[in-house]
C-alpha cells in the first residue's frame, strides 16, 4: 500500500504542532498519575500503557478507540479525481450560472495543488493497518496522527462535499451503475430511466467543461437507511424523497456498495464479467444530487449555507455481508473482525443511520415470497415448501448455535447452508456489531408495525433525527393518505410454521429489546 500526500509546509507545521501538543499533554498526565502511585519502574511501565488505552478510549466518540480519517492516493491529474483544498466554496454567480472555484476562495494555508483521491483498496487497507500493527494503531495512532481535517470538505455545507476536477471529455459509460442500467433496460425500446438520468447529467457536465469549467462537486451520503429488507424501507424512501424538501435522491435507491457489490465474486449486472464498482462509481450516482445541493443556498448568520443532504437507501447494509471473509483483515477468520460499519466509519465517523425492523416471523415469510416472485424456476414457492425449508433451517441453526457463537452462525451462513432470510432476522447480533463501531445516538430504530399505523408521526421522527425542515399539517395529512408501497403475501403462512418461527425468534427479540431499551421490539407472541 502506497500513500502519498502533497501538503503545504504551513499545514505540515501545524499538524506537527498539534501532534506534539497531544503527546506533551498525555506525557504530563501519565507522569502525574505514576508519581502519585510511587511504584516500581516495571509497574510504572505497565500502568503507562494502561493509561494510553484509557486516554484514547476517552477521546473516541464511539465505544471503541477512534478509527477516523481517510485513506488517500496522490493523483497526478489526467482527469482522475483531483480534490482541491478545504475551504473552497463554489457558489453560483449573480446570473445563476456555475462559477469555477478560484484561489481567493481558499482557506489560508492550503495550496491549490492539494491533490488527493480515495482508493477502494485503501479503505480496506487502512483497517488492515490496524490489524497488522494493533498496538500502534489502537493506542498511539489517535494521539500521534493528525488526520481529522481530511478530506478537504467544503465549508457551509450540511452534507459532506468537496470539489473534483473533470477531464474535458466526460461521460458515465464506464461507470458501473450506469452499465447496470444499460444491462437492465426496460422492455420498451430506448434507454432506461436511470440511463437517461446519467446521460442527461453527463451532457450537463460536458457543456460546462467545454467552457473551461472542468470541475464537479462530489458528495458523500450524510445518512444511511440500513434496512432491513422487507421492512418498509421502500415506502420510507418514497416518503422522504417526495415530502422532505431537504433530502435529495440519487440516481438509484439501492446501491449495496459497502456490504457486497464492491467485492462480490459474481457480478450480477454483467454475468461472468469480473468488473465491480469502485468508490468513484458509487459517488457517480450522487452527482446530480450533489449539484442540487451546491445550487441550493440560504444565508445563515450572514454566510452562505447549503442545507440539503443525500442518503444511501440500501436495505441490505444492516445484516447482509456475504464477502466479509474476502476482505483485508478478515481472511481465514471464523467471524469478521471488520464489518460494513467499520468501512463506513473510515469515511464518515459521524454518519447517521435509520433502521426499520419488522416482526422477524413476518419478515422471513415476506422475504421468501419475494424470492418466489424473482425466481424463474418452477420449484413452486408455496406455504408448504416454506414450511419444509423452515424446519430444515431451524434444525441447522439450533445445531450451529450449540457448537458455535451466534456471530459465526449468522456470518458463515453459506458454510452451514442456511437461508439468509432466517439469519438476517436475528437482529440483535447485527445491532451489537453496529453499536461496537458507532454510538447508539447515531441510530434511529423504527418498527414497520408502528410506522404503518402512523406514517406522518414517524416521518416527524426522521425529520427531528436528521435535523431537517419540519413538515406542516397539510403534508402530514397527505403522507397518511398515500398508499403504502409493498406487496401482500400470495398465501398465508401455515399456523404450525408460524409457531416454530415464533419459538425460535422469541429469545432473540428479548435480547434486542434489552439492547435497544424498548419492549416493543419483543413483538410479544
Amino acid at each position: 500500500m502506497k500513500i502519498e500526500i502533497n501538503l503545504d509546509g504551513r499545514r505540515l507545521k501545524q499538524a506537527a504542532r498539534n501532534s506534539a501538543e497531544r503527546v506533551l499533554k498525555f506525557a504530563l498526565y501519565a507522569r502525574r498519575q505514576i508519581r502519585l502511585l510511587n511504584i516500581s519502574p516495571f509497574w510504572a511501565t505497565v500502568f503507562f500503557f494502561v493509561l494510553v488505552y484509557v486516554y484514547n478510549r476517552d477521546q473516541a466518540p464511539g465505544t471503541r478507540p477512534a478509527r477516523d480519517g481517510y485513506a488517500y492516493e496522490l493523483d497526478p491529474g489526467n482527469g482522475g479525481g483531483v480534490v482541491v483544498p478545504y475551504g473552497v466554496r463554489p457558489s453560483g454567480s449573480s446570473d445563476g450560472k456555475p462559477r469555477a472555484p478560484s484561489s481567493d476562495t481558499l482557506a489560508p494555508g492550503y495550496p491549490v495543488n492539494f491533490s488527493l483521491r480515495v482508493n477502494n483498496d485503501m479503505i480496506d487497507n487502512l483497517e488492515l493497518f490496524r490489524v497488522v500493527y494493533p498496538f500502534i494503531s489502537r493506542f498511539l495512532f489517535p494521539i500521534l496522527n493528525d488526520t481529522q481535517n481530511l478530506p478537504p470538505l467544503l465549508k457551509g455545507y450540511k452534507n459532506p462535499c468537496w470539489i473534483e476536477a473533470l477531464p474535458r471529455s466526460f461521460d458515465y459509460k464506464e461507470s458501473y451503475y450506469s452499465k447496470c442500467a444499460m444491462k437492465r433496460k426496460s422492455k420498451k425500446p430506448g434507454q432506461s430511466k436511470t440511463e437517461k438520468k446519467f446521460q442527461a447529467f453527463a451532457n450537463y457536465l460536458t457543456n460546462r467543461t467545454l467552457k473551461g469549467e472542468n470541475w464537479r462537486i462530489r458528495c458523500f451520503p450524510a445518512f444511511f437507511v440500513l434496512g432491513v429488507g422487507k421492512c418498509g424501507t421502500t415506502d420510507l424512501f418514497d416518503v422522504m424523497r417526495t415530502y422532505l424538501v431537504d433530502v435529495v435522491p440519487g440516481f438509484l435507491k439501492e446501491l449495496h456498495f459497502w456490504n457486497w457489490k464492491r467485492d462480490y465474486d459474481r457480478n450480477l449486472c454483467h454475468g461472468d464479467n469480473p468488473e465491480r464498482p469502485t468508490f468513484a462509481h458509487y459517488l457517480d450516482t450522487y452527482d446530480a444530487a450533489s449539484e442540487v445541493i451546491r445550487r441550493a443556498v440560504v444565508y445563515k448568520n450572514g454566510s452562505e449555507y447549503h442545507p440539503l443532504i443525500i442518503g444511501d437507501f440500501s436495505p441490505s447494509l444492516f445484516t447482509f455481508n456475504p464477502q466479509w471473509d474476502h476482505r483485508a483483515g478478515n481472511k481465514d477468520l471464523a467471524q469478521p473482525r471488520f464489518t460494513t460499519a467499520d468501512y463506513i466509519r473510515v469515511l464518515r465517523p459521524d454518519a447517521k443511520f435509520i433502521v426499520m425492523l419488522r416482526n422477524p416471523v413476518d419478515r422471513v415469510y415476506s422475504n421468501y415470497q419475494m424470492k418466489s416472485r424473482n425466481s424463474k424456476s418452477d420449484l413452486g414457492y408455496t406455504a408448504d415448501t416454506f414450511h419444509k425449508e423452515v424446519v430444515m433451517n431451524l434444525n441447522i441453526l439450533r445445531k450451529c448455535l450449540r457448537d458455535f457463537t451466534p456471530r459465526i452462525c449468522v456470518y458463515k451462513y453459506k458454510k452451514f447452508d442456511l437461508m439468509t432470510h432466517m439469519t438476517n432476522s436475528m437482529y440483535e447480533v447485527y445491532a451489537r456489531d453496529w453499536f461496537s463501531v458507532f454510538p447508539r445516538q447515531n441510530f434511529l430504530f423504527m418498527r414497520l408495525e408502528d410506522y404503518s399505523g402512523d406514517r406522518a408521526g414517524y416521518t416527524r421522527k426522521v425529520v427531528d433525527f436528521l435535523d431537517l425542515t419540519p413538515i406542516n399539517a397539510a403534508t402530514e395529512a397527505e403522507i397518511d393518505r398515500k398508499a403504502i408501497s409493498g406487496k401482500a403475501p400470495k398465501a398465508p403462512m401455515h399456523s404450525d410454521t408460524k409457531k416454530l418461527l415464533q419459538d425460535f425468534y422469541r429469545p432473540w427479540n428479548i435480547k434486542l429489546s434489552e439492547l435497544l431499551g424498548d419492549q416493543r421490539f419483543m413483538w410479544a407472541y
